[in-house]
């Protein structure tokens, strides 16, 4: 492949021409407009005194133009151009030689003002120029009568470094290596089909993203892919377009390749004091500043299926480098993803995990976020156990029929659970081993009817033992990255409970006008005895003192109506709870 000394970049759609007389020998010619310089966003085209292209916008192809052999003065000039005259023209190329039989491909690259943009890191020339190749080719042969597509990569991005062009769908395999600005890389044959592709630096150590491809409609046709625009903001004009990436085919479509991402919503919830607040840098740039301790991002779009380095310092970190913990996510574009920060940077400060869990800090990332509810007037709620010194939990919703948490331990999540959407919804939390009800949870939802939200256990069981952190507490992070409060601390030590579980009774059950509850306290103490619906809502109430040793207090049903509720017995902060049938 011989490259022709007028340079290059490109574009989309397609252009009508005006056709030449040709001879036996014609050639063709196809040009891209891809200079990212605002002031000429449409062009004209001339070869000597023909206009060739006639107002070719910014990242447009013309179709291929018949052109005799021979020797041309191209010009490039400002659109309504009438002639090449210097107050029209910005770029003249010559000579410019057609050879017979041939097919050029010539793009349009640089800027007019050098000075207004930003520098090339390999100091590469970014003065307005044509760039081009002499044996490009409109088709391409099939394999095993099988259309092919012909590919070629042009690097347009006037303040980038080279590139390297990698298809990434099944082996992954290089396109183009360490193309510079201005440069065409020899071409490549492509199955036709959806072709994902990588585009990183030349060292492959920067990636620039994952870009999607749909070559089916160009079986049998040739492909430029193409970066367009600029890549910084910094030191380039605020009109000039970001750096995309386009494939111009040989018949003059021009499309852009779809760029694969993933949203994520990070959340800080590691409760170890001395990292109350930290920053977090994805790819060595800081994207988060003193995110604090309990709270959400909303969801957040990355870059899918390219590696992401994600770091986390302690807030007011002046780069990367000060980062205390380091790891590597690479996101599936299907889908969404929760990060959430946990554990503890220093584990002999704290105290062990008692099912054996490691609580040193990570951050760990769940495929398959919601959110969104899949029927609207439900909530759906996914489960992380992140208090580190808390056993494995068992949470119920009442009057629910899905488990919120079951047998999970710290670190763990449980698949999402579908709730109705009410008003001081109970959560009961429990021990999964014991099956003892811990500290109940009261949650909103009503206001949040038709999301989907992350549910997560945050602090210390034992806060003595912990640095003096927070007590644990449940807590709900929402799509907007607000944050509720669920649940009171678990306040009080949960070995020494005041009731005896095995105790408690209730008879009869069902009840008509009356029934007894029976139980065994440890001490003498104040108790509250409360009756809910199925909804969460309460509509009975008793304060009374309960003796050490056996009780029994009664419970007038007269007034309730035929149905299931819930009976909950509370001293000390413990409550226990069961059910009780009313049936008259």
């Amino acid at each position: 492949m011989k490259k022709v000394n007028f340079t290059i970049l490109t574009a989309f759609a397609l252009l009508l021409l005006t056709a030449r007389q040709v001879n036996a020998q014609t050639s063709r010619l196809q040009i891209i407009h891809n200079s990212p310089d605002y002031i000429i966003d449409t062009v004209d085209v001339w070869a000597n005194s023909t206009r060739i292209a006639n107002n070719l916008p910014f990242r447009r192809a013309t179709q291929m133009i018949s052109i005799d052999s021979g020797d041309y003065i191209i010009t490039i000039a400002k659109k309504f151009s009438t002639d090449t005259t210097a107050a029209t023209s910005l770029l003249k190329v010559e000579p410019f030689r057609i050879d017979s039989g041939k097919t050029y491909l010539a793009f349009i690259a640089g800027v007019v003002d050098t000075t207004q943009y930003a520098t090339n890191p390999n100091d590469a020339d970014r003065s307005l120029s044509l760039v081009g190749i002499d044996s490009y080719k409109s088709t391409t042969p099939t394999s095993n009568g099988t259309p092919r597509t012909e590919v070629y990569f042009v690097n347009g991005t006037p303040d980038a470094s080279a590139f390297d062009l990698n298809r990434i769908t099944g082996l992954t395999t290089k396109i183009a290596n360490d193309i510079n600005f201005g440069a065409i890389s020899d071409s490549a044959i492509l199955a036709t089909g959806n072709t994902v592709f990588n585009l990183t630096s030349s060292d492959s150590t920067v990636f620039q993203g994952a870009f999607r491809l749909n070559t089916a409609p160009f079986a049998g046709k040739t492909l430029t892919i193409f970066t367009s625009g600029v890549q910084s903001s910094t030191g380039n004009p605020t009109l000039a377009k970001a750096m995309k990436v386009f494939a111009a085919s040989s018949d003059g479509i021009v499309v852009e390749l779809v760029k694969l991402t993933s949203d994520i919503q990070i959340v800080h919830n590691s409760a170890d004091k001395t990292i109350d607040s930290v920053d977090i840098y994805i790819n060595g740039l800081k994207a988060i500043a003193n995110m604090g301790f309990r709270t959400a991002t909303s969801y957040i779009t990355l870059n899918a299926m390219v590696p992401l380095v994600i770091a986390v310092a302690t807030d007011g970190s002046a780069d990367a480098t000060a980062a205390f913990y380091t790891t590597t996510l690479a996101l599936d574009s299907s889908t969404n993803y929760y990060a959430i920060a946990g554990g503890v940077v220093n584990t002999a400060n704290f105290a062990s995990n008692p099912n054996g869990k490691v609580t040193a800090f990570k951050l760990f990332a769940y495929k398959g976020a919601k959110k969104l509810a899949t029927f609207s007037k439900n909530v759906e709620l996914l489960y992380f156990h992140g208090a580190t010194d808390l056993q494995s939990t068992k949470i119920t919703a009442v009057g629910q029929v899905q488990f919120l948490s079951k047998n999970d331990s710290y670190s763990d999540f449980h698949g999402y659970a579908v709730f109705s959407a009410l008003d001081d919804m109970r959560f009961d939390i429990s021990d999964a081993a014991a099956d003892t009800l811990m500290v109940p949870a009261f949650a909103n939802l009503a206001s949040h009817q038709g999301k989907a939200g992350l549910v997560f256990m945050s602090g210390f069981k034992t806060i003595s033992a912990n640095g003096l952190g927070d007590s644990a507490k449940l807590f709900i992070a929402w799509p907007s990255g607000k944050v509720d409060t669920v649940s009171s601390s678990f306040a009080v030590g949960l070995q020494n409970l005041t009731i005896d579980k095995k105790s408690v009774s209730v008879y009869p059950n069902p009840a008509s006008n009356n029934t007894s509850i029976s139980f065994t306290s440890a001490e003498s103490t104040p108790i509250v005895v409360t009756l809910s619906d199925i909804t969460g809502r309460n509509i009975y109430s008793l304060s009374t003192n309960a003796t050490a040793g056996a009780n029994r207090l009664s419970v007038d049903l007269s007034a309730f109506n035929n149905g299931l509720y819930i009976l909950n017995l509370t001293a000390n902060n413990q409550v226990l709870s069961t059910k009780i049938s009313v049936s008259k």
